[in-house]
């Protein structure tokens, strides 16, 4: 499954063996309350990292949560929106109080955008995909760059979509968010290399779950 190899890259952070590879690390997950987000932080936790999650609904953020400490896992959450700097540096600051320094961050956090012909869409919620998707993304990778750059060491995996590489007919935002993505994706790996840091694109494949739910719709329509 796509999952198992988005897992899988995340894995390769770890030190160590066995069925918990990532144990003694920090993991922040953008938009771990529901979908793929709220799927690989539960796969994080259980290859032993400490799960920080940020997302905007705190109801499911805090079921998120719950679900990953029965599980024997270890995971701390808070609420912010990722288009909102202030808040979500505010939030990165109170989950590394908590948990620690962050060593893997996945900028999942996503909005598939207005779903039509381009000359049809509000700019307003168009520009909102961007900001979300693409954003979003840069201001966590700089918050979390603050703390991997220092320490030598980091992996940031960017959840991309094969949109960003290829025509996506009627989803013209969600598109073009990916590709700028992809391409700062491509761009970071390099300029991070020399510190340690190093820096994935990974497209889960378009699963029943969370945004592909949405695609899978718009296939269908």
């Amino acid at each position: 499954m796509e999952t198992e190899a988005t897992t899988a890259t995340v894995a390769s952070a770890g030190q160590g063996a066995g069925n918990r590879p990532l144990e003694g690390m920090v993991a922040l997950v953008s938009g771990g309350s529901r979908g793929l987000g709220r799927l690989l932080s539960a796969r994080l936790a259980g290859a032993g990292a400490a799960v920080a999650l940020i997302a905007r609904s705190p109801g499911e953020l805090a079921a998120a949560v719950g679900e990953i400490n029965r599980a024997g896992g270890v995971a701390a959450a808070v609420s912010a929106d990722v288009t909102d700097r202030r808040a979500t540096a505010a939030a990165v600051a109170e989950l590394r109080e908590r948990l620690g320094a962050v060593d893997i961050l996945v900028n999942n956090a996503g909005i598939s955008g207005p779903i039509g012909p381009a000359w049809q869409a509000r700019p307003a919620e168009w520009w909102q995909a961007i900001e979300v998707n693409f954003g979003g993304a840069f201001v966590l990778t700089q918050l979390a760059l603050a703390q991997m750059i220092p320490a030598g060491r980091g992996r940031i995996i960017n959840i991309t979509s094969y949109a960003g590489v290829y025509r996506w007919p009627l989803m013209s935002a969600y598109a073009a968010s990916k590709a700028a993505l992809v391409k700062l994706t491509e761009t970071l790996a390099e300029e991070t290399r020399p510190h340690g840091v190093s820096v994935f694109s990974v497209d889960p494949g378009l699963l029943p779950i969370g945004l592909g739910e949405v695609a899978l719709r718009s296939r269908a329509g």
